[in-house]
């Protein structure tokens, strides 16, 4: 043992042994110089955090500073854009100018034009500083979230009457640039595909717009023209729905005219979107037309993959995979390949819906690029073979505004040999809106049903009975329709059962009745749309059709005009329809023709049921557990749609009557 060592360990251990001084003192030296090597190690470890706290708060305060800066300047740029937009609005005098008889159209130059809006006339600058910057918020398809307490009180004006003339966030959208770049959305089999150009047909690209915000429009029609081979594009035909705004008058021509290749239409008076797109189309001079609406953006290799479809057979209608631009931050979501949807329509209210892909195509695909059928499409975005769409005979003119045309030419595609698909290699991001932000005036609440009348009439054979039972067979005034028969009748159309066939149906249209009888009466599932709302009861069965007439959807849903009966677990109620998935399992029922009839919900694994007591006036309606032979949970439903028949009796007094109206029960109470 080390005599030092062991010495100082006992004098550090408290030991009373006496000990040198010398080796006492070596001790204490020892001791103060570790002590000393430990604070100047710990000195430096302080000096560097400090340091790097220092430096942490320096960037933090450059990017604060960055921030205010930034803030300042958009502040500004919106004041100098309200400023100008005010000015502008001040100097314009606006006088809308409407002719009757038929449309007419008026090509328009950025010198010579006048439009149904005369604006005085806006310099180059003036256009331009309304503009975003080339670059900023929103860049790769990013949202734009607007904190509405950082605006001051004019700021706020123009967010709120962006979204009250727009029922979009125009303030959001116009932080954008009109340029924004996407990301590339497509599956990697779409990006590695190549396309001759020079043996694909060009396009004319025809856009409607009424009154369309500035930067929307402008954003619009630079991802055509700027995600599109020149070869391609032939023309843009952007054709004015008589806007009344002043920023799509005299400064909307300067601005297309530094574009070139848009062409400029502007109907005399208020057409509506069918109509203004037959405008556009009659002066269309490229091979296939493309329609799109006004509030879009394509992405990358948009073009190429629809005209390619229609090079392989100019029958083909081409349908680009649609994405969601979200009404409220502009941010452009891409829904998975793996999710798709097809188009199809409602049989009560024959609108178009989205359906999930039938599985027997599903298992067809090879890849997630290879095109996908679809029995109909939404409508605002497709191309077609120009000499095509002439054959068909064009949209229905005797239509009105707007509805029903996508559904009309899409029975009219297929039944006449043509074919739509969806084509994931093309994506076109749409910006979807909850409420419409233009007036029509009065009456025109009937459009929708007049013009589902026409196509009808014309398209649907004897099928046609199964919508106007929803509304008693009271078909008012849809117009003449003899040419349109005329058209369909020369044609070498399939009738409409041979089309729908293909696609498969499990559809009960009709009346929902109960087996049980109560007072001597028959009693049937009624839904009607009060000022509060839509109810769901029991009524006596008045074999009228209206509100006793009900959907049971392939999927599962009793479907009354556009809501779904829906059980929570607590309460019956008549919703709107939500679809599949999420809330949608409250909606979905399950009936078979066998047994004990019932109509099982499969969420709580109860059954509807007919409910009366010796105390209630008339029955009522609850969801209870499911009990054998019960006759108050048995119901009569109409038989499965039989859309092999090509020409079904299923007129009111027709013979086949029970496939809508089922045979009154024997059962009395």
């Amino acid at each position: 043992i080390n005599p030092v060592e062991d010495r100082g360990d006992r004098l550090l251990d408290g030991s009373k042994d006496d000990v040198d001084d010398s080796v006492l003192g070596s001790i204490r030296e020892a001791i103060r110089l570790d002590k000393e090597r430990v604070r100047a190690e710990l000195d430096d470890v302080a000096s560097a955090i400090d340091a790097d706290i220092r430096n942490r708060m320096a960037k933090l305060k450059r990017k604060n500073e960055q921030f205010r800066q930034r803030l300042a300047d958009l502040r500004k740029a919106a004041t100098e854009t309200t400023t100008a937009e005010e000015t502008t609005e001040e100097s314009t005098t606006a006088t809308a100018k409407t002719t009757t008889g038929t449309t007419k159209t008026s090509s328009v130059t950025a010198k010579t034009s006048k439009t149904s809006t005369e604006t005085t006339p806006t310099t180059t600058q003036q256009v331009t500083s309304k503009l975003p910057t080339p670059t900023g918020p929103g860049e790769l398809g990013a949202s734009v979230v607007v904190n509405k307490q950082l605006l001051d009180q004019r700021q706020l004006e123009r967010f709120e009457r962006g979204w009250k003339e727009n029922a979009f966030n125009e303030y959001a959208s116009e932080l954008i640039s009109v340029q924004r770049r996407l990301q590339d959305y497509r599956p990697k089999d779409c990006r590695n595909r190549k396309y001759s150009i020079e043996q694909l047909p060009n396009t004319s690209v025809i856009m409607c717009m009424h009154n369309e915000a500035w930067s929307v429009l402008l954003r619009s029609i630079h991802s055509v023209l700027d995600r599109a081979p020149p070869a391609l594009l032939h023309e843009i035909i952007l054709v004015d729905d008589f806007s009344n705004r002043p920023h799509l008058g005299r400064p909307l021509e300067d601005y297309l005219a530094k574009l070139g290749r848009v062409r400029l239409l502007r109907n005399k008076k208020r057409e509506g979107l069918i109509r203004s797109r037959l405008v556009g189309a009659s002066v269309a001079t490229g091979q296939t037309l493309t329609f799109l609406d006004s509030h879009i953006e394509c992405t990358n290799g948009w073009l190429e993959p629809l005209l390619q479809r229609i090079r392989d057979d100019r029958r083909n209608v081409a349908v680009p995979y649609i994405d969601v631009i979200n009404e409220d931050n502009f941010g452009f979501f891409h829904v998975a390949n793996e999710r798709m949807v097809v188009g199809g329509f409602r049989w009560n209210t024959m609108s178009f819906s989205w359906q999930s892909m039938p599985q027997r195509i599903r298992q067809n695909l090879s890849s997630l690029a290879q095109p996908v059928p679809t029995p109909t499409m939404a409508g605002g975005l497709f191309s077609i073979d120009r000499s095509y769409f002439d054959e068909l005979g064009r949209y229905d003119e005797g239509m009105e505004i707007w509805g029903a045309e996508n559904l009309e030419i899409s029975f009219r595609i297929w039944m006449c040999g043509g074919r739509i698909e969806i084509l994931p290699c093309s994506i076109i991001g749409h910006v979807f809106r909850t409420r419409s932000p233009y007036s029509w005036g009065e009456g025109s609440g009937d459009v929708l049903k007049r013009n589902t009348i026409r196509m009808a009439e014309v398209w649907m054979d004897n099928f046609k009975h199964i919508y106007y039972r929803q509304f008693n067979n009271l078909l008012g005034d849809y117009g003449d329709v003899s040419d349109r028969l005329l058209s369909e009748n020369g044609s070498t159309a399939i009738r409409f059962a041979g089309t729908w066939s293909t696609w498969g149906n499990s559809t009960r249209i009709g009346v929902i009745q109960s087996f049980r009888l109560v007072g001597g009466d028959a009693w049937c599932l009624d839904g009607i749309r009060r000022q509060g709302g839509a109810e769901v009861s029991l009524q006596r069965c008045h074999n009228k059709g209206g509100n006793q007439v009900w959907t049971l959807s392939q999927h599962g849903e009793l479907i009354r005009e556009t809501d779904c009966l829906h059980y929570n677990g607590r309460a019956l109620t008549l919703v709107a329809c939500q679809g599949y998935g999420g809330y949608g399992k409250y909606q979905s029922w399950r009936y078979e023709d066998t047994g004990d009839r019932q109509i099982y919900h499969p969420a709580t694994g109860q059954c509807l049921t007919l409910r009366h007591t010796a105390a209630m006036s008339q029955p009522g309606l609850s969801v209870e557990s499911c009990r054998e032979r019960d006759q108050s949970q048995a119901w009569r439903l109409p038989e499965v749609l039989d859309l092999s028949d090509s020409s079904p009796d299923l007129s009111t007094d027709g013979p086949a009557r029970a496939v809508l109206e089922p045979l009154m029960p024997n059962v009395v109470e």
